[in-house]
């Protein structure tokens, strides 16, 4: 998989929740005892903590969040859709997922987040500045990871029930929704193990990350695609497409079962801006199963201006590319993801 990003962490969504209400201290020199020793009240056995600062109360927690998070930094390498993917598979409603991610400008560079911070003190320097102490119960926070972990395996356990299928597209999409669990099991297992190791000790996968991969990759490469882009000169597009195609583990043949079919247009305007001339363009694609049936369709126009219409309708190609390149993968594993039972 060639789009891979590292994710410090991969979770469910932030569940944050005050222990108390914050209490504020204002316009004092003398900073409270657990901005420098928060282990005085939380002792480490029993708690993870951390603090922020920030110049409002939001900002502080936020950041004290993100530096609570900073102890659970690790190298896992997965594919950014995967993460997406695992949220959808683990269900939108889920009680662990209402609440809210981090503010972006605290993300430390990837999508942090963790289950049942909560927040204690609050403190407001004489120059405005509000610092507040964020912790995290290790005993309650592991019974749930535990209790998600378990969930997850009963998914995945039935996810790879459901691969046993004779058709290659439902064997496809059921270890591909199986790997995406997988996946956030395997950061819940590392999260786990610094909560609390015994705990994750506890823990038993019916199967094995690694075995879900090998799984997930060999029914991929049943898969197979043919392209046919009508007026795509340069072979842009479909060089694009058939690089996502094998990017996501599908081979690319021309007697492919699921066939890619499209058409792109271009045509001048009279629109000027400056010395700027434009060119509109449509792009057309869908995707039809064996039986003919079209099970994936998109539809994107635009237009690109340049000095030259020549530039116009290079500049209209790259943005086409880009535009497919995410939207078509998006809805083809939508289609992947409507054959099996979640």
């Amino acid at each position: 998989m060639k789009k891979t990003n590292v994710f410090y962490l991969l979770s469910l969504l932030l569940a944050v929740s005050c222990a108390t209400e914050p209490t504020a201290h204002s316009g004092s020199d003398r900073r409270p005892s657990w901005m420098e020793n928060p282990s005085i009240k939380y002792p480490a056995k029993y708690y993870i903590t951390a603090v922020g600062e920030g110049d409002t109360l939001s900002d502080s927690q936020n950041a004290a969040a993100a530096n609570l998070a900073k102890v659970f930094r690790s190298d896992i390498h997965v594919e950014e859709n995967l993460q997406e993917r695992y949220f959808e598979m683990i269900g939108k409603k889920n009680s662990y997922q209402e609440s809210t991610k981090f503010n972006r400008k605290v993300q430390l560079n990837s999508k942090i987040s963790l289950f049942n911070i909560k927040y204690d003190r609050s403190f407001t320097d004489k120059t405005g500045r509000v610092y507040t102490l964020a912790y995290l119960n290790r005993h309650k926070t592991a019974a749930i990871y535990v209790t998600r972990l378990k969930e997850n395996n009963a998914r995945i356990v039935d996810f790879i029930e459901q691969s046993k299928s004779k058709a290659p597209s439902v064997r496809y999409a059921a270890l591909a929704a199986a790997m995406a669990v997988s996946s956030g099991s395997q950061v819940l297992l590392e999260q786990l193990d610094i909560i609390s190791p015994a705990a994750k000790q506890a823990i038993n996968m019916t199967y094995t990350h690694d075995a879900i991969a090998k799984m997930y990759a060999d029914a991929a490469t049943e898969i197979r695609f043919s392209i046919n882009i009508k007026n795509d000169v340069q072979h842009k597009l479909t060089d694009s497409l058939e690089s996502l195609l094998t990017d996501m583990g599908f081979a690319v043949k021309p007697d492919g079962a699921l066939k890619v079919g499209g058409n792109i247009s271009f045509e001048d305007t009279d629109l000027h801006r400056g010395n700027l001339s434009f060119v509109r363009y449509e792009v057309q694609l869908e995707v039809k199963d064996v039986a003919g049936r079209t099970v994936v369709s998109l539809v994107k126009r635009g237009r690109e201006g340049h000095v030259s219409k020549k530039e116009a309708r290079a500049r209209c190609m790259r943005s086409i590319v880009a535009v497919v390149d995410h939207d078509f993968r998006d809805r083809l594993q939508a289609y992947f993801d409507g054959l099996i039972k979640r």
